[in-house]
């Protein structure tokens, strides 16, 4: 018996499509512009934050900056945590609340990537369910020796445990996945 070179038409044109919609899929994903989480990032907009408008597939990088040498002031210390609602509201992290990103070193820049998925592969992995908002604040602490004495994750409005004219900007800090 002679094999055939080729298979039959019905399949060709099968494995056609199939590799189309692959590409189709792939290509929709985007690596979403990465957000610098400190307080000079122009992006957060005064009472509301960053909205951002993600798709199930996208990556988005949050990246803690290091301190560069050509600018003075102080390196920003933080703890970012996606939140529900209320406690994003309110600007309270409970102590369950795992970090997603713990903004300590000053010297290297620290990155998170968030994959927009419906289901993760990873135990500890993100999962988002299409339509639902996911909100992300920050807990905040001017110097690293404040990390560890603090007696309770509850902050005030500005999403900061520090006095509101310590910290500038903070309180506009706050992120919402909106439409997934």
């Amino acid at each position: 018996m002679v094999a055939r070179r080729g298979g039959s038409p019905f399949g060709r044109c099968c494995w056609g499509i199939w590799v189309l919609l692959c590409r189709t899929v792939l290509a929709s994903s985007l690596v979403l512009e990465p957000i610098y989480w400190n307080s000079s990032n122009s992006k957060f907009h005064p009472g509301q934050g960053l909205v951002l408008y993600p798709k199930i597939g996208d990556k988005l990088d949050i990246i803690c900056p290091k301190v560069d040498s050509k600018t003075s002031g102080q390196y920003e210390y933080y703890k970012v945590y996606m939140v529900d609602k209320d406690q994003a509201d309110s600007c309270t992290i409970k102590k369950d609340n795992t970090p997603l990103l713990n903004c300590a070193k000053p010297d290297q820049d620290v990155k998170f990537t968030i994959k927009f998925q419906e289901f993760s592969p990873n135990l500890w992995g993100l999962e988002f369910q299409r339509n639902k908002d996911y909100y992300i604040i920050l807990d905040s602490f001017i110097n690293k020796k404040q990390e560890n004495s603090r007696s309770n994750f509850s902050v005030i409005k500005t999403c900061s445990n520090q006095r509101v004219d310590e910290i500038t900007n903070v309180e506009y800090l706050k992120m919402q996945f909106a439409g997934l």
